[in-house]
């Protein structure tokens, strides 16, 4: 551990020379983060103050000021979409799917739910159905928050202190102390945050193309790239349905077979995947798709498109 106690300390500015100041750098790399938690227990409370929620989110860009002591907080909320989780989205459609499928062999009754030559067909205009409610739970319309403040009288060019202790059992609330105390580690924060990049831009430089860049003749820092690949989670989602976060709204898949203005002809010749039947049931006539047909088309589509990630990170290590 670099802090001790939990005192972060102020590591000021970085002087270019990577072996004498490492262990500032770990001090700045460790005590980062822990000023982000601390400073983030006051900005949820600030947050809760405006009053705005997923349920009561602001129309426009609504400004609120709150001042205590020598400290006022101005927080900026609007509306904005929350990043679609469309993982969750295709998870939820295959869960469908599989119950659809266990009710089907058990000969239990849902609608719209029939077995054709023991395969399973839904409605589509079920299954549309419940594709739009899925994927309508994933796209939120939430508050966001830009948070500023301004610091007045003597508090204005007070300097940064030397260190920080964080009481990581503390409840932040909206107080003058608590106010005062953000904004001390708001300003050691950007101390550590500049000096960190500072040190890693020179370190990259030193490097040189060599895997392990020494720092002193036994230790070094090394960097390694961590990759990750996986399914492009909104290519499968949108591509079975249109969602309001696309730009254009092309009908997807689903939304197409359950078109009635698209004859039962062109949707075979179009969608070939889909194992689809025109059935009469109780007087009624509509179009059915075969269950596993569109889970097996979910699997193609996560095959179809990928995305390929890359982390990079500095880990110290011995140099052999």
């Amino acid at each position: 551990m670099v802090t001790i106690d939990n005192v972060i300390e102020n590591v000021g500015e970085f002087k270019g020379n990577i072996e004498t100041e490492r262990r500032n750098y770990e001090r700045a790399k460790q005590g980062s983060p822990m000023l982000e938690v601390e400073k983030k227990k006051l900005e949820d409370h600030l947050k809760s103050w405006t009053g705005f929620d997923e349920w009561n989110f602001p129309i426009g860009v609504v400004p609120q000021d709150i001042t205590r002591g020598d400290v006022t907080f101005l927080v900026k909320s609007h509306s904005t979409t929350k990043r679609p989780k469309y993982k969750t989205a295709a998870s939820e459609l295959e869960n469908y799917l599989y119950a659809l499928n266990a009710f089907a062999l058990r000969n239990e009754a849902r609608p719209g739910l029939i077995v054709e030559a023991k395969r399973a067909y839904i409605l589509v205009d079920i299954l549309l159905g419940r594709a739009e409610e899925i994927v309508q739970g994933i796209i939120k319309s939430i508050p966001e928050h830009e948070i500023s403040y301004e610091a007045r009288r003597e508090f204005a060019t007070e300097k940064a202190p030397e260190n920080f202790t964080v009481d990581k059992e503390r409840k932040y609330r909206l107080k003058a102390e608590d106010f005062a105390d953000y904004v001390r580690m708001d300003r050691i924060h950007g101390i550590l945050e500049k000096f960190k990049k500072a040190y890693e831009k020179t370190l990259r430089k030193e490097k040189t193309g060599e895997k392990v860049a020494a720092i002193t003749t036994r230790t070094g820092y090394k960097q390694e790239s961590v990759e990750a690949e996986g399914a492009d989670w909104a290519y499968v989602v949108q591509t079975l349905i249109s969602t309001p976060t696309m730009d254009d709204q092309d009908e997807g898949e689903l939304e197409r077979l359950a078109d009635p203005g698209v004859s039962l002809a062109d949707k075979q010749e179009d969608m070939p995947d889909y194992l689809l039947q025109r059935k009469t049931i109780n007087g009624v006539t509509g179009l059915y798709v075969g269950v596993l047909s569109v889970y097996d088309r979910i699997q193609m589509l996560k095959g179809e498109e990928t995305i390929k990630s890359r982390r990079e990170k500095l880990i110290l290590t011995e140099v052999v």
